[in-house]
């Protein structure tokens, strides 16, 4: 049986490094959302692959082997090739969360990035090892990033517009694909006092 469904949401990524310790917190807000179907409830919710570019942050780079590959040719521009390999027992940026508990994600892949700007175009990860033990034969996944400009701002940012995510088990398959559009920029000052007793 086959299922078909799309939802809308306002998506919040804040990251926050506190005391080196690098944190990552989403947030979605439903604009348009499928009404539950309760007899083909989907169990995947696939979150945080807009920010699988996080495997080269230092907080997670030493999780993995890198290794550079043949450069290849994306629409006449020359990109540099990537590849990574999760080590075993280190963190990972991507987590399957069951039954309250976390499995890190054993992540092997690809990044496409431009060899002038550093930029990463296009990620592919899959799972190195299987977990099958926790019900997850295969998981794929393809980020597509894109340049986006900010008004007042010069520097162009390149963000993730398109994920798509592909996972099976033992009973089901499933594919996501997540479109991300309208970026916007959001800053915020605080000011602490102590107040004098």
């Amino acid at each position: 049986m086959e299922r078909d469904a799309q939802s809308t949401y306002d998506y919040l990524v804040i990251l926050t490094n506190a005391g080196g310790e690098l944190s990552v917190n989403e947030s979605r807000l439903a604009l348009h959302e499928v009404k539950a179907d309760k007899k083909n409830t989907s169990m995947l919710i696939t979150n945080g692959f807009a920010t699988l570019f996080l495997i080269f942050h230092p907080y997670y780079a030493g999780s993995f082997e890198f290794t550079a590959a043949e450069p290849e040719m994306i629409g006449g521009h020359r990109f540099d090739k990537v590849t990574f390999q999760y080590i075993r027992g280190m963190r990972s940026p991507a987590v399957l969360a069951l039954r309250g508990r976390e499995y890190p994600l054993p992540l092997s892949g690809t990044a496409w990035i431009d060899p002038e700007t550093g930029a990463i175009a296009r990620m592919t990860a899959e799972l190195g090892n299987r977990m099958q033990d926790v019900g997850l034969k295969t998981m794929h996944s393809d980020v597509k990033y894109a340049p986006v400009a900010f008004r007042g701002i010069k520097t162009t940012y390149w963000f993730p517009v398109e994920a798509q995510v592909e996972v099976e088990t033992p009973r089901q398959h499933w594919r996501n694909t997540h479109v991300f559009t309208d970026y916007k920029r959001f800053s915020v000052s605080t000011e602490e006092q102590v107040a004098n007793q």
